[in-house]
């Protein structure tokens, strides 16, 4: 649940970010708000993705002492 909420931060910033570089150019993009809306989904699915695909299995190191394994 927290990819939702670190993918929205993300889009917020480039949505604030984008809109003072405009005013500092002094041009329109009309385009800004669904930019950030997909940077947005990207983001959460890129997120979501790496925490559940591409998570490495946490393997227990067998450790040695003096045991037989049988």
């Amino acid at each position: 649940m927290e990819e939702v909420y670190i993918a929205t931060a993300i889009g917020l910033i480039y949505f604030i970010v984008e809109l003072a570089i405009n005013k500092i150019n002094k041009t329109e993009y009309p385009n800004v708000f669904k930019d950030s809306m997909i940077i947005t989904v990207i983001s959460c699915l890129v997120l979501y993705a790496k925490n559940n695909y591409f998570n490495s299995a946490n393997v227990k190191t067998p450790v040695f002492n003096n045991e037989p394994g049988f």
